[in-house]
């Protein structure tokens, strides 16, 4: 899922704002969207942060509500 910057403030049905944005790796407040892709891990660089077990948690909630 996605993490955007961009109107972390405003958020959408779905969006998971981030809680702890160091563990994430991310120089400002940002928001997960609620868009489900797949990515070959050998196009995987490198990582830049890993989401607090809260946020983890809201992720996991969140997806629930959306595919049921």
């Amino acid at each position: 899922m996605p993490i955007t910057s961009q109107n972390p403030g405003s958020t959408r049905f779905g969006d998971v704002p981030v809680s702890d944005t160091q563990a994430a790796g991310l120089l400002m407040p940002g928001v997960i969207k609620p868009i489900l892709f797949t990515v070959e891990a050998t196009l995987v660089r490198k990582t830049l942060g890993q989401l607090g077990k809260e946020d983890q948690r809201a992720v996991r909630h969140t997806v629930a509500q959306l595919i049921g």
